[in-house]
């Protein structure tokens, strides 16, 4: 048996797990160049900005522009700069591996800066989280601030302009916006440069106005286009030669695994003024009822990683295209194989997508690479950090296998692409009594080292939570087969009761609709050891000895149901979550509101078939909202024709707001906003469905949130001018009025319940 060690995996756990070169995406350069498109908008900004200095000098009074990158970490900022830079021909210093990006660029601004042409200079701020050291090594606060103040006083005293492009974290943003002086003039260089600030932490939005002396808005946020905005600096009406055009790209808006949006040829359209940003259009769907995910940012680069010349092709081959022995039972090729089939890769990409939605954030780059990463390699074995080749690991464990040792094919499936995605179980539950079997050299033993985290190393991630969730391990849903009256979760449990009489592995490669892809010799081997191992339990007659073999068949069906599941793309929850995707578009669209929303609406406020409703501001948990008001409960009452939930999309972000209308003559009030992320979908649903009553056993905070927004509807300014009622312990409904008589101010009336 010959063996190789593929120079991609090494790429690939060298830049996964957080490790450096992770943030080099999405224009870093590997062997084998793994490049990606950047976020909605940023390439045309950067081909905006080359355009206009290749026209220097600009003429007295023209518009100077900078650009701002806004988002969290990992989403490509500092390789934007960069490919910026290249562009106009500014040469940056190389990155070096270990150290720290630098906050600056020229890194002694503001004492010096980068030229550009002759009577014009740049800076890059590549970090502003990074205090500056002028400030004291203690200072967080006001870099930025101090950065704006500098780059505008040249303006305003005549001096050489210089061109900003700013990188900046949300975070960051706020912290500046809480620091910024008080009662500074706005027509100084510091009280410009907190204007701007105040742009950036609360751009406009659709017609929301922004009164902000020293600047116009240009272009504004919408919900279809948050990830550009524009403003101008009027530095000319204090007497500077120019004023300048700030182009802003938030990076952390859109889901990568979207299509991105696109006008006639562009993203944002320059050739019109003001420029045109393209509506953000996602596909409403998952794979099997909507479009592909291939031409998104997060296909394209998926794509890049399974490539035929990084593994069977070139990386797996020793010489003449020979491949690697352990090609058809090493988990890493047969993962690139998994996810090369059309279908599978679709069905992957809509599982990563249901985890942003149940998490209600986006996957960033960094994300991106981390879990492709992981769905290829899996968790880093603890020999992989301590210098161990994976490929030299998989050969070791292909040789264990073929001597008999039974941890082998443990090992490998534990690196397969439906066990790598999801988070993997404790086996703290199991008794100890039955855990003496460890000792031993079994499949049992081995299971339990696996799932107790003993041979690998274990990385929390952001998704993990949201993965959980939708693990197709934890569906309940029956799996419909067309072809079948048997639901395929049924036949998956009965494959592998069955086990002793033909394998799951055999069995599956029957279904038609499995692709072959999805199928590997690591199933069958690990198959074959399990019916032995089983056989020789149960034929021990003891207890202990059966509680082992149901163990193993447990862990054998949480595989298989993963496989499968990942394999149809069928994850918990899913009709939630396609519940969500068909809100999400219909919102943008500015529709009316699907099922989600009507639930929402249904979760949030009572009946619109009464006119008045009563609301309980003292009740300690949430409570139905219908005519069936609990007993010694005091209550407010409220106006239900003035009240209504819009279902609004900013971006990738669904939300819920609660808008009362005040006066006919007068916009609507926003009194609350609610994030829909899956426990609020999976209520939604419940309550538009009329099951008022019950309650989801996922997403704890979905409480509060949902309190909190109902809560709004009973705040002080509103309960100013409501009436109050109680019911006794009866259930009898009074009200408290204005006593028109005598002596006594208040008196108790019978009403009748709503």
């Amino acid at each position: 048996m010959t063996f190789t060690a593929n120079s991609f995996v090494t790429w690939l756990l060298s830049r996964s797990y957080g490790q450096g070169g992770t943030v080099a995406l999405p224009n870093s350069t590997p062997e084998g160049d793994v490049l990606g498109q950047f976020p909605s908008g940023v390439e045309d900004v950067l081909q905006r900005l080359k355009d206009v200095y290749s026209l220097w000098p600009l003429s007295q009074g023209d518009d100077l522009e900078w650009c701002f990158l806004v988002g969290g970490p990992g989403n490509g900022k500092s390789e934007a700069l960069r490919a910026l830079a290249k562009s106009l021909n500014i040469q940056l210093p190389p990155k070096k591996a270990g150290e720290p990006a630098p906050r600056s660029i020229p890194h002694d601004w503001p004492r010096s800066a980068k030229q550009v042409a002759p009577g014009l200079e740049a800076v890059f701020i590549n970090d502003a989280s990074i205090p500056r050291d002028d400030l004291g090594a203690n200072t967080f606060s006001g870099s930025l601030l101090r950065d704006l103040e500098d780059t505008i006083g040249r303006f305003l005293d005549h001096q050489t302009p210089v061109v900003l492009f700013g990188n900046v974290n949300r975070g960051i943003l706020v912290e500046e916006y809480a620091q910024l002086p008080k009662d500074v003039k706005s027509d100084t260089a510091i009280g410009l440069a907190g204007n701007v600030i105040r742009w950036l932490v609360n751009p406009p939005f659709s017609n929301t106005p922004l009164e902000v002396k020293g600047i116009t808005t240009l272009v504004t946020l919408n919900p279809a286009t948050p990830y550009y905005g524009q403003f101008r600096i009027n530095f000319v009406n204090y007497g500077a030669n120019y004023n300048v055009i700030v182009h802003v790209v938030f990076l952390d808006v859109l889901s990568l695994l979207e299509p991105t949006p696109v006008g006639n040829e562009t993203v944002v359209d320059f050739s019109v003024n003001p420029p045109s940003p393209a509506p953000y259009q996602p596909f409403g769907s998952f794979y099997d009822e909507g479009g592909t995910r291939d031409q998104t940012i997060a296909g394209e680069l998926l794509t890049s990683f399974i490539a035929p010349d990084r593994w069977d092709q070139g990386g797996c081959t020793i010489e003449n295209g020979v491949l690697c022995s352990a090609f058809k039972k090493c988990p890493f090729a047969q993962n690139a194989r998994w996810l090369r089939n059309a279908v599978l890769r679709q069905r992957f990409l809509d599982i990563l997508r249901g985890a942003e939605i149940a998490a209600a954030r986006r996957l960033t780059y960094r994300d991106l690479l981390g879990y492709f990463s992981l769905s290829i390699l899996g968790q880093p074995e603890r020999a992989w950090l301590e210098n161990q080749h994976p490929c030299d690991w998989i050969a070791e464990g292909i040789r264990d296998l073929d001597n008999g040792n039974l941890s082998a094919p443990v090992r490998l499936i534990s690196h397969r692409v439906y066990s790598n995605l999801f988070p993997t179980p404790g086996a703290s539950s199991q008794k100890d009594e039955i855990a003496q079997a460890r000792l031993g050299k079994n499949l049992y033993g081995a299971v339990r080292d696996l799932l107790t985290s003993q041979n690998g190393i274990t990385f929390t991630r952001p998704f993990n939570s949201s993965l959980t969730d939708i693990d197709p391990a934890h569906d309940i849903d029956p799996w419909e087969d067309t072809d079948s009256k048997d639901s395929i979760r049924s036949r998956v449990f009965d494959a592998v009761e069955a086990l002793d009489e033909i394998t799951p592995s055999k069995e599956i490669e029957t279904w038609s609709f499995i692709p072959q892809e999805a199928l590997s010799e690591i199933e069958i081997d690990v198959d074959a050891a399990l019916r032995d191992e089983i056989s020789t339990e149960l034929g021990k007659g003891s207890r202990e000895a059966s509680l082992r073999a149901q163990f193993l068949r447990k862990w054998r069906t949480a595989l298989l149901l993963r496989q499968v599941g990942v394999a149809l793309g069928r994850v918990a929850f899913r009709s939630a979550l396609m519940a969500w995707l068909a809100q999400q578009e219909s919102a943008l669209r500015g529709a009316d509101p699907l099922e989600l929303g009507r639930g929402i609406s249904a979760l949030i406020l009572p009946s619109q078939s009464i006119s008045q409703y009563l609301l309980a501001p003292f009740r300690p948990r949430t409570y139905e909202l219908d005519s069936d008001l609990p007993k010694n409960t005091v209550f407010v009452s409220g106006n239900a024709r003035d009240l209504w939930v819009e279902i609004v999309s900013r971006g990738d972000t669904l939300l819920a707001e609660v808008r009362v209308l005040k006066a006919k003559s007068s916009p609507p009030e926003t009194i609350a906003s609610l994030v829909i992320d899956l426990a609020i979908a999976r209520e939604a649903l419940l309550h538009a469905n009329g099951y008022a009553a019950s309650f989801t056993e996922i997403g704890a905070s979905s409480f509060a949130r949902i309190e909190r927004a109902r809560a709004s509807l009973v705040s002080r300014s509103r309960t100013k001018t409501s009436g109050v009622y109680f019911t006794d312990h009866t259930g009898e409904l009074f009200q408290v009025t204005n006593n028109p008589v005598g002596s006594t101010p208040l008196r108790i009336v019978r009403r009748e319940r709503p």
